[in-house]
């Protein structure tokens, strides 16, 4: 893939690894470790969210069990 996007390789986009220090990035500013790693934990909710958002809209429209007489 990288043969037929020359322009990655020049951007520093698309060195082994596909990140990191390969794209030149090696470190976070101090005064963005914390509020980073919070938005970063934060981020793992709202799909579980969703997720159980679409468990209960499921079960609400579960077919009725009719009882037989």
């Amino acid at each position: 893939m990288r043969s037929s996007l020359p322009g990655l390789a020049a951007q520093g986009l698309g060195g082994e690894g596909g990140g990191g220090e390969a794209a030149g990035i090696s470190h976070l500013p101090e005064q963005v470790h914390e509020p980073f790693a919070t938005a970063m934990a934060q981020s793992i909710w709202l799909p579980a969210a969703v997720l159980v958002v679409g468990v209960v809209a499921s079960i609400a429209f579960a077919r009725p069990v009719r009882r037989r007489r």
